[in-house]
């Protein structure tokens, strides 16, 4: 038998960050990442902020599209009728024309 294995360079990245976060020199960086990131929420214009929150709701897509997509696209998939998907771009379409 056998057993094929692919690993590509994305994947070899995650892992590796993954062992130096979660070793001692992981917590020497987040402890700076911490120190920088207080020193800079204290300032109104906050430069990493949008950074920050564009990581977030991009692990908060991965985490539900991991957890429920499936069984999303199942419920939507059920759902789709002819009438409802004719329905639906009628109306896009008349919303798209009404601006014009």
């Amino acid at each position: 038998m056998e057993i094929n294995v692919q690993v590509d360079p994305e994947q070899i990245n995650k892992m590796v960050a993954e062992a130096v976060l979660q070793s001692a020199i992981g917590e020497q960086i987040q402890d700076a990442i911490d120190k920088v990131t207080e020193e800079y929420s204290r300032s109104w214009d906050n430069p990493i902020r949008h950074v920050v929150k564009k990581l977030v709701d991009e692990a908060i897509a991965e985490a539900v599209s991991a957890s429920f997509g499936p069984s999303v696209k199942k419920k939507v998939a059920e759902s789709l009728s002819d009438d409802l998907v004719s329905d639906l771009i009628d109306k896009a379409w008349k919303a798209l024309t009404s601006r014009y």
